[in-house]
């Protein structure tokens, strides 16, 4: 659907169950209400692995070290913003893989304490930063690279140009949606589920459901 597609199919539905005759929604607030529904919808889809729709905001690379840590030993990698992320894995020299899971600086500071100093041997320790990630491998894994797989944060569903000084995660220009057009039908329930519940306060579950 169109963007005013979107807005007349939001407002039929809307207004069908608006039963206490307050006024119609302006361009900010359904923008607001779809942008909400989109980001809900996206990391439900990619949670339950369903990325067919979504596939325009995953990024994959593998990316090379950017200097020593802060720690000993530790090396550091850029950080990118992600919204859900899908894979995450260590690189050697030769190809051999190795998991990550992230830590607080609680479990760093414990680990270095420790007789050993390194994670245990089949996993790789994470810390993020603002910028950067730092990566404490196990003794023995020689590190090359680190591969991510993430859904990136979805634009916002901007259905027209905000006007003032409104704007949507910091954009005023109309923005179309990111997921695929055979999801726009749930996009508007979810959308109206959103609307229903802030402004009317009529109960989610209230919501037709396309058949």
């Amino acid at each position: 659907m169109s963007n005013e597609e979107l807005a007349v199919e939001f407002e039929i539905i809307f207004e069908d169950l608006d039963t206490n005759g307050s006024k119609g929604l302006d361009n900010f607030e359904r923008s607001t209400c779809f942008t909400h529904a989109q980001e809900a919808l996206v990391k439900q889809k990619a949670l339950a692995n369903d990325l067919h729709s979504i596939r325009s905001i995953i990024d994959t690379n593998t990316l090379a070290g950017i200097g020593p840590g802060s720690y000993p030993g530790s090396r550091l990698f850029p950080a990118i913003d992600v919204f859900v992320m899908l894979d995450q894995h260590l690189v050697d020299g030769i190809g051999g893989t190795l998991p990550v899971t992230l830590v607080g600086p609680e479990i760093i500071k414990s680990m270095y304490l420790s007789a050993y100093k390194f994670p245990p041997k089949n996993i790789a320790y994470m810390l993020y930063g603002e910028d950067i990630v730092e990566v404490f491998a196990p003794l023995n894994f020689s590190l090359d690279k680190y591969f991510r797989r993430v859904v990136k944060y979805p634009s916002p569903v901007i259905l027209e140009t905000l006007s003032g000084t409104d704007t949507i995660n910091g954009l005023q220009a109309q923005t179309s949606p990111v997921v695929d057009d055979d999801e726009h039908r749930l996009l508007v329930e979810m959308a109206v589920q959103f609307a229903v519940k802030t402004y009317i306060g009529v109960p989610e579950q209230q919501v037709p459901k396309s058949q």
